[in-house]
């Protein structure tokens, strides 16, 4: 197994679970103070992860995993899901299609391939590594107690990153079953990644970035 980027392994996984989180919690800090609306500087978001998750690349050990279609079957059922249930009416939809209409073409193009990369592989990976890959493993210490305890908690968490309470939340549920089904947080960002590249497609479709 290579090792980590530094110091103990064992306090390198656990960094490369937290700490890409961390700088994707940063950034979107920093674009909304950049930005007159902040998905508008989300390019700077997909920087951001890239360059932490190639930095711990050496933390992951994800070599030989494949599909597991139950992963990917399981993530399109959450992504229909989301695409199922409206999100609340609100003002966020109108500001970003008007922030958006003043783009050009290439510089729309451009937001709009950096938007869809970061949702449909950045964004699962971080948000897994962290919500399952650190928060459930970190609470999941035997017993279907513990266990029930670490689904609920970091499907909260996820839930209140996402806003949509109900159907982030039973997404939480499912991406937690699916990597304790086989022990394989590569699972959970599969089903993740399959969700995400539902709605961004349906997004693109429609012109709805508020969707994603």
């Amino acid at each position: 197994r290579r090792q980590c980027s530094w110091g103990s392994p064992m306090l390198d996984r656990t960094a490369a679970r937290i700490l890409p989180f961390v700088v994707f919690m940063l950034a979107s800090v920093a674009t909304s103070a950049l930005s007159r609306h902040p998905d508008l500087a989300y390019p700077l978001k997909v920087v951001a992860m890239a360059v932490a998750l190639w930095f711990f690349r050496r933390c992951y050990d994800w070599s030989r995993r494949g599909l597991d279609p139950v992963s990917l079957v399981a993530g399109a059922a959450v992504g229909l899901g989301w695409i199922a249930v409206p999100a609340p009416p609100g003002a966020h939809g109108a500001e970003l299609a008007a922030a958006l209409a003043g783009l050009g073409g290439a510089a729309f193009a451009f937001w709009a391939l950096a938007r869809i990369v970061g949702t449909a592989v950045l964004v699962p990976m971080v948000e897994e590594l962290f919500f399952r890959g650190y928060v459930l493993a970190r609470l999941d210490r035997g017993g279907l107690g513990w266990r029930l305890v670490g689904i609920a908690v970091s499907s909260l968490l996820f839930a209140a990153l996402h806003g949509r309470w109900l159907a982030a939340g039973a997404a939480g549920i499912v991406f937690a079953l699916v990597m304790l089904r086989r022990g394989r947080l590569s699972d959970a960002i599969q089903a993740h990644m399959a969700a995400n590249i539902l709605v961004a497609g349906w997004a693109l479709a429609n012109g709805d970035w508020s969707a994603i």
